[in-house]
């Protein structure tokens, strides 16, 4: 109904899944495409993809993740 899609990232295994409903966002087949966080970053705008790295590097550094 809100068409919003969800994924999750396994950090022992560094694999990155995705729902259906994100593949559809994007307008992927899951069948076609293995999502990884470096080809998750590339879907996030240009502008933010330093910000949203950095900010899971100092997660890993805090021990939140």
């Amino acid at each position: 109904m809100a068409h919003l899609g969800s994924w999750y990232r396994d950090f022992i295994t560094d694999k990155v899944y995705w729902s259906d409903e994100t593949y559809r966002i994007f307008g992927l087949e899951p069948q076609e495409f293995e999502v990884t966080f470096d080809s998750f970053l590339r879907y996030v705008h240009p502008e933010d993809q330093d910000y949203v790295e950095n900010n899971v590097k100092k997660s890993f550094k805090r021990g939140t993740l």
